[in-house]
């Protein structure tokens, strides 16, 4: 355990070295690139094949076999390095005194970008009681599942209690036809479901779905994370033929103690059962009904109780995630666990080598 801590460490660092400073794209305002929140990208020197894979090992070593205690708050901020201004480090106590059940931090975009404060956001966040959530920025340019072994290998680890499903934020057609997007988003959710034996979460907006997507009903069944800046107390009508959402972003403008500038604020959809089941769910869907989705305001941590119960989806079978430790602490990793990593980083390296 001794060489594979020295490796985290070295790793560690490169990583933060190779991601720093450079520009994050992030999500963009309803399709416009905007400052803040979310930054126009400029063109970034790619990582080393052989450093990306290496950083993806230690990660994979650090998330695993973290503890946590349930949540009870269903709201929570989203986060890329645009909320660490001049290196700054986010004050994850902070946002868990102030309410906050969960967040979901960026850990990937395209083929070569990793989030330098990924490994620490999320290494804070479960010190602090924090739920954690990563996504991967598409790039629908570049092939999807390479994209999803990137994600995967970077994320290895997060699959246990207070761990939110993987997220695709889906929201930049770069000049994409609907029936370019359409299978380009099919390879990579089958992709990194098949890897990470968990059901995708979708982030979109309603007028890029409606649009870009042609408005396809193929996805209905993903849990869908909607952007809708629309100061009511629930979205506006979902695309797609969602019936509900499981998450929703209802401001870009939001303020949070241990946060430096605006952040963007979500609400988890209690309609659709307990936060606290959901966080230590093996295999959690979004269930799908008629039911309305509920009105609860953003504020609120309480269903609406108008609407209809919504049945749990029966979870998969169970795969309990490495909890061992050594004698001072530390995770360690079962045959299984290396094995996995083994094959992830395999992987990786198979897919980059056709793309680089």
């Amino acid at each position: 355990m001794i060489m594979i801590r020295s490796l985290i460490v070295k790793q560690s660092g490169m990583l933060m070295r190779s991601g720093y400073g450079r520009h994050d794209s992030g999500r963009q305002r309803f399709g416009v690139p905007y400052a803040g929140r979310h930054r126009v990208a400029a063109p970034r020197p790619r990582m080393r094949r052989r450093s990306t894979v290496l950083a993806a090992l230690a990660a994979a070593v650090v998330l695993t076999g973290a503890g946590a205690t349930h949540a009870a708050a269903v709201t929570g901020p989203d986060v890329s390095s645009w909320q660490h201004p001049g290196g700054s480090l986010i004050n994850w106590g902070a946002v868990k005194a102030a309410g906050q059940s969960f967040a979901m931090v960026k850990a990937t975009e395209g083929l070569d970008y990793v989030n330098p404060f990924f490994v620490p956001d999320v290494l804070a966040m479960r010190a602090s009681g924090v739920a954690t959530g990563t996504y991967h920025y598409a790039d629908v340019t570049l092939p999807a599942a390479p994209q999803a072994a990137f994600f995967s290998a970077m994320t290895f680890g997060q699959h246990g209690p207070m761990d939110l499903p993987p997220v695709i934020d889906f929201e930049d057609a770069k000049g994409q036809s609907p029936a370019q997007l359409k299978s380009w988003l099919h390879q990579y959710l089958d992709a990194v479901q098949s890897l990470t034996g968990k059901t995708p979460i979708i982030y979109t907006y309603q007028s890029f779905w409606r649009n870009q997507m042609a408005n396809t009903t193929d996805f209905a069944n993903y849990p869908l994370w909607i952007a809708d800046y629309n100061g009511q107390n629930q979205p506006g009508a979902l695309p797609g033929g969602w019936k509900n959402w499981t998450f929703w972003q209802y401001t870009d403008s939001g303020h949070l103690p241990g946060v430096q500038g605006n952040v963007d604020l979500n609400k988890y959809n209690t309609s659709l059962g307990s936060f606290a089941d959901y966080i230590n769910s093996p295999g959690v869907t979004s269930p799908q009904s008629d039911a309305t989705t509920t009105t609860t305001s953003p504020d609120q941590s309480t269903p609406d109780q108008n609407a209809a119960p919504q049945p749990q989806a029966a979870p998969a079978e169970q795969q309990a995630p490495s909890q061992g430790q050594d004698d001072d602490g530390q995770s360690t990793l079962t045959p299984e666990d290396i094995a996995k990593i083994e094959s992830l980083a395999t992987t990786l390296l198979n897919t980059l080598s056709n793309y680089s």
